[in-house]
């Protein structure tokens, strides 16, 4: 129910209060650019095109085709808003992201707080969120992809297959939303 959700969060907060307020934080920042600019940001040149293409649903020359089918996902929705809100929700999760695997690795809550501000409270990190562009997506993917690998083979450097493949599948994911992400593979 709501309240056990709420209560759990609560608590949760209150085992990691330095986090809880940097999130609030970046959530709050978030918010204030969705008010003040409903909709989406546009890049010129770049924006149109992975519209475009994902209203056509056909291959680009100058950009990769990942970010194109993830807004065609979204395009019954009609909303830019929805848009930029998913991305504003994937870059809170990196946050988290950053922090669960800090404080695994034995880092002290106050610097795996502090190892989150860049993303949580970073202008530019929320301009990019914002706009009708990839950059978002592929950080997103990038992060769930590593968080696999590095939360199944911290113990050990035995990952177990499905792992890796899902880690696998995501990050050739990351490589089709950008393709200046192929070193990651």
């Amino acid at each position: 129910s709501a309240t056990a959700a709420l209560r759990h969060l609560r608590a949760l907060a209150g085992r990691h209060p330095y986090f809880a307020v940097a999130l609030a934080a970046g959530a709050g920042l978030r918010l204030l650019a969705m008010l003040g600019y409903p909709g989406a940001l546009w890049f010129a040149g770049d924006s149109y095109v992975y519209v475009g293409a994902a209203l056509r649903l056909q291959p680009n020359l100058s950009k990769t085709t990942g970010y194109s089918v993830f807004l065609h996902a979204l395009e019954p929705f009609h909303s830019l808003t929805l848009v930029a809100g998913l991305q504003h929700l994937m870059g809170l999760a990196v946050a988290v992201m950053i922090y669960l695997l800090l404080r695994r690795d034995g880092v002290s809550e106050r610097w795996a707080t502090a190892a989150t501000l860049p993303v949580l409270l970073d202008g530019f990190v929320i301009e990019d969120e914002h706009m009708v562009m990839a950059e978002a997506l592929f950080t997103f993917l990038v992060f769930v992809s590593m968080l696999l690998i590095l939360w199944h083979g911290a113990d050990s450097w035995r990952i177990p297959w499905p792992v890796a493949l899902l880690a696998g599948l995501l990050a050739g994911c990351a490589v089709d939303v950008r393709s200046e992400g192929l070193p990651v593979l």
